[in-house]
């Protein structure tokens, strides 16, 4: 299951404090991480504050957070630590934080792109009624022009940055109305897997083709049980002759780190009981290896093969492909600056073993 992260932002008086004591008590699988703070303890805490430790200058020092997960809001420092942030994704589907820097929101939504769902979520109130809401609490007029002041430059900050295509919820009615908001936010395509992607990590999706739609939690299974970046899908002509070659290309794979990976392996044959299951196969493949072998009589390019690539490479997946010198030229220009051409299969090995080389170089 991918996990989400929600970065919670918007002025005080607002309803944060609301959206994370609602989402507690609602959502099992929910936890709200806690932030370290500087600000001074007040009164009021007690009763407000669900996510905040308060520590003096110096305490906080010592929790050498780094930079990326603190910010400055109102004269105070405010920050989590990253191993707690990490801990609490790999135990609970939704980890929620209250993160009022735009700067912080953004860097959480770049680093943890791979790791989880970052759906930031901004909440708006008019001012009119947050200044009604924090005297109903019990305010004092001096306390409540202290945040309706800090309100303002929240506002100014969501308007200067690029918060536009961040979701909005406004909550201007009834508690229970914004409950509702929060599980529509819940139950919104922002935090679904669609049933027609295969998902490698929340940023990287393949669509799915229709015959596949049934298969997806078994691909996805096995995607847990082989990781993606280390499988290579081999797409050849499996024929005698052609044995020792598959057998050379499987033993180098695996002396660099990389899972040879076969259609009619017994580890993959089963994915789907259709004509198919070689489509389901390479979905989870990060690499290919296609080997157009020298002709038997009567044909030219295997078809198989050259479907199977078509798919790689409308994946954008990088594939090794490779053509034997008594082929033809293809009938068509696109692919004729993609393919390697080979005479005899020893010329393979250096070919093989430079693209490998390739790989590591670029970082995979």
């Amino acid at each position: 299951m991918l996990k989400k992260l929600f970065l919670i932002d918007g002025a005080a008086g607002t309803g944060k404090t609301d959206f994370i004591q609602y989402v507690k008590n609602k959502y099992h699988n929910a936890n709200i991480l806690y932030k370290y703070t500087t600000r001074s303890f007040r009164e009021d805490d007690d009763k407000e504050n669900l996510d905040l430790i308060f520590l003096p200058e110096e305490e906080y020092r010592l929790k050498n957070i780094k930079d990326e997960n603190s910010y400055i809001y109102g004269g105070c420092s405010y920050g989590f630590l990253e191993s707690d942030l990490n801990e609490s994704l790999e135990k609970y589907e939704y980890t929620i934080i209250i993160v009022r820097s735009y700067q912080t929101i953004n860097g959480l939504i770049q680093r943890y792109k791979e790791k989880a769902f970052v759906i930031p979520v901004f909440i708006y109130t008019d001012r009119n009624l947050v200044e009604q809401r924090l005297r109903l609490d019990g305010y004092s007029q001096e306390k409540i022009d202290f945040r309706v002041k800090r309100s303002e430059s929240c506002w100014e900050d969501y308007l200067e940055n690029d918060y536009l295509e961040i979701p909005i919820i406004i909550n201007n009615s009834s508690k229970s109305d914004f409950h509702r908001k929060i599980n529509q936010l819940f139950k919104s395509e922002l935090v679904k897997e669609r049933y027609d992607y295969i998902y490698i990590n929340p940023s990287v999706k393949y669509e799915l083709i229709s015959p596949l739609y049934g298969y997806k939690k078994i691909i996805q299974n096995k995607l847990e049980e082989f990781p993606f970046e280390k499988n290579v899908f081999l797409m050849m002509k499996f024929r005698d002759e052609n044995q020792g070659t598959y057998k050379y290309i499987e033993k180098e794979l695996k002396n660099n780190g990389f899972n040879c990976v076969r259609a009619d392996d017994k580890e993959w044959a089963h994915i789907t009981d259709t004509s198919f299951n070689p489509m389901a196969v390479l979905y989870c493949c990060k690499y290919g290896i296609a080997l157009f072998d020298e002709a038997e009589k009567g044909s030219t390019y295997n078809p198989n093969v050259a479907y199977e690539l078509g798919m790689m490479q409308c994946q954008n997946k990088r594939c090794l492909i490779l053509k034997h010198s008594s082929l033809p030229n293809p009938p068509f220009d696109i692919v004729k600056d993609l393919y390697i051409t080979y005479t005899k299969e020893i010329e393979i090995e250096e070919i093989l073993s430079n693209w490998l080389i390739s790989l590591k170089g670029k970082g995979r």
